[in-house]
Formats: structure tokens, C-alpha cells, sequence
């Protein structure tokens, strides 16, 4: 459904005359959610920390085989240090299951003040990436001495690399980067 809206800027101007109206109408069509999660909010240092995900993809996953990685990262100070899931892809034009894999990430420290871990996906040789979903479901978030933890908001970074790239799991609050 459109909805027609009238926004009215007022802009205030450096002279002491005042400001200028300017008057916009047009047609938007309502916000409609992503398919894993909506747009992110800022966080602050002293919210809890997000775990970040992102696609990378050879040859920006438009021609195969599809050979890509995912990259996990948090902040220093998160409990977060490991993460174990499953990812799975499925060719979009058939809806077939096309590769799965196992992942178990060891989040390390970096210079950066961030931990970080990356993982090498099993490539797809008939398949571009694009041209696939990638859903990764997150299974157990754990500590550095291996205790299981609620898994922190997760906050996708950049997925363009597949078609579509979820992230799913219990207790998992998703977001997308804008």
C-alpha cells in the first residue's frame, strides 16, 4: 500500500530575517522489514556489546564457483570468545540444499580492539554465490573458559556476497547494518 505524506523543512537560515519553508509531497511506500532482521540501532560503549557478521565473497560472488568466508567480530570486553553453527545454502532458483558446513569460531583478540574470527566456506563449484541464500544458525555462544552464554544481538555487516544471508538461532536478535 502507497501512502502519500507532506514533510515540511524548516531550515534556519544565518540572517537574523529568519528561515526558509521548503514544502516536499510525494509518495512513499511503508518500510517493509529485511528478511533477517530490521535496520540497526546505534549502540553506545556502554550498551552490551553486538557480535558482527559478514559475507566476503571471490569475484564479489557473481561468477562461480561460489568460494566465500564468513567473518565474526565483538568488541574486546564481550564475554563472547567462541561461536559454533551450522551454514547452509540453498540455490535460489530450485529452493535445492546445495552445501552445509559445520562452523566452530574461536574469536581472537586483535590490534584493533576487537576479537575476530574468520572461516573459510566449502566452495560451490556450479553455483555463484550470489545466486544462493546462505543461512548461518547459530547454535552455542561460549566464554573464554567454554561456558555457554546467551548469545549477544547479532548485527549483519555486509552480506552482500550471497542473495540472500541470514542469521538464525534461539534466543537470537538479528539486525542489519543500514
Amino acid at each position: 500500500m502507497i501512502t502519500r505524506s507532506i514533510t515540511l523543512l524548516l531550515l534556519a537560515g544565518a540572517s537574523a530575517v529568519g528561515g526558509i519553508a521548503l514544502l516536499f509531497a510525494g509518495e512513499q511506500e511503508p518500510a517493509s522489514a529485511s528478511p533477517a532482521g530490521d535496520a540497526c540501532k546505534a549502540v553506545s560503549a556502554s550498551d552490551e556489546p553486538r557480535l558482527n557478521i559478514a559475507m566476503e565473497a571471490d569475484q564479489f560472488g557473481m561468477v562461480p564457483p561460489c568460494r566465500a568466508e564468513i567473518v565474526v567480530y565483538t568488541p574486546r570486553h564481550s564475554q563472547l570468545a567462541a561461536i559454533e553453527g551450522v551454514i547452509t545454502f540453498t540455490e535460489d532458483a530450485s529452493g535445492s540444499q546445495v552445501g552445509a558446513a559445520p562452523i566452530a569460531l574461536a574469536l581472537e583478540p586483535q590490534s584493533n580492539g576487537m576479537r575476530e574470527a574468520t572461516f573459510a566456506l566449502p566452495p560451490i563449484e556450479e553455483l555463484a554465490c550470489r545466486r544462493a541464500t546462505a543461512s548461518f544458525e547459530i547454535a552455542r555462544c561460549l566464554s573464554a573458559d567454554g561456558q555457554q552464554l546467551s548469545c549477544p544481538d547479532v548485527r549483519i555487516a555486509r552480506a552482500d556476497a550471497f542473495g540472500v544471508f541470514d542469521v538464525t538461532g534461539a534466543q537470537v536478535s538479528v539486525c542489519r547494518a543500514n
